[in-house]
């Protein structure tokens, strides 16, 4: 078990609500760009993703990459990307040991950089995917590559298919996972379709259970009631039907566990536990 699940804003992007959720409004909507930090008693400070920080801002200061932060205004006060706000929480960069990367959508990793003793963990899966487009393919699938650290790759913690293996972690149908420090506190488990290799991460603490599902849904409300995103949402995808499956399995696992199991995509603005921003 880990010691204290913190979940954190570090900025929020401004998009029209019916694209992420059918039937939401056609009004701009505030999503949260959450970051969650972890205490392990051994690994010390792992982060479940970083959030904006102002190394977004210069990733996508000129074209064509200024396309991608005109199409997704994004909000970050002073002080409010990861980096500043564990500070307030007593935590330095060197205190973070590990970075669990969801995907590499911009969104996610741009606070990379502001850690830099942090080893990185993700699927073997996204690094090829990202790797695979050129500048303009990886704009279009909302990939930057400015936001990588020039060490990236020493640090990488790379997760291969072979790595994720079936059992039973009381998160069926996801059974493919991975035990990120083999003790059951952090188990990684594939949620392809937003991007090809997203992954997400139960992770188990003395209180209730939390699965971080990254970008598989928009919403816990999608989630609970199976609502598919507009189509438009699709020409940002890898695959659309892996993503209708994703959530399917999301729903699924919702109407087995939901009262033991709190499932939280990353830009949901409801109330979850550990949460310590408003939206």
């Amino acid at each position: 078990m880990v010691s204290r699940i913190t979940h954190l804003a570090s900025g929020a992007c401004l998009h029209p609500e019916f694209v992420t959720r059918r039937g939401g409004s056609f009004n701009s909507v505030v999503f949260p760009a959450r970051v969650t930090v972890i205490e392990h008693p051994r690994e010390g400070i792992v982060l479940f993703d970083t959030g904006y920080a102002n190394h977004f801002f210069e990733a996508t200061r000129r074209f064509p990459e200024k396309l991608y932060a005109l199409t997704t205004p994004v909000k970050l006060s002073p002080g409010q990307s990861a980096v500043d706000q564990l500070k307030s929480l007593g935590i330095t960069p060197s205190d973070v040991r590990w970075i669990v990367c969801s995907h590499f959508h911009g969104d996610h990793i741009a606070g990379l950089r502001d850690f830099p003793e942090a080893k990185f963990a993700f699927y073997e899966e996204e690094y090829r995917s990202f790797k695979s487009y050129g500048r303009i393919g990886r704009l279009r699938h909302g990939y930057l590559q400015a936001l990588l650290p020039d060490d990236f790759v020493s640090r990488a913690h790379s997760i291969s298919t072979e790595q994720f293996l079936e059992a039973d972690h009381g998160i069926a149908p996801f059974n493919r996972t991975h035990d990120l420090f083999g003790d059951g506190s952090i188990v990684l488990a594939p949620l392809p379709g937003h991007t090809r290799g997203q992954i997400g991460a139960l992770v188990r603490s003395s209180g209730r259970d939390q699965f971080l599902v990254g970008d598989a849904s928009w919403s816990s409300l999608a989630i609970e009631k199976n609502i598919p995103p507009h189509p438009l949402a699709y020409l940002i995808m890898d695959k659309g039907r892996d993503y209708l499956n994703s959530l399917e399995r999301l729903h699924l696992l919702h109407q087995n566990r939901g009262d033991s199991l709190e499932i939280i995509p990353c830009h949901c603005g409801k109330k979850h536990a550990g949460d310590v921003f408003d939206v």
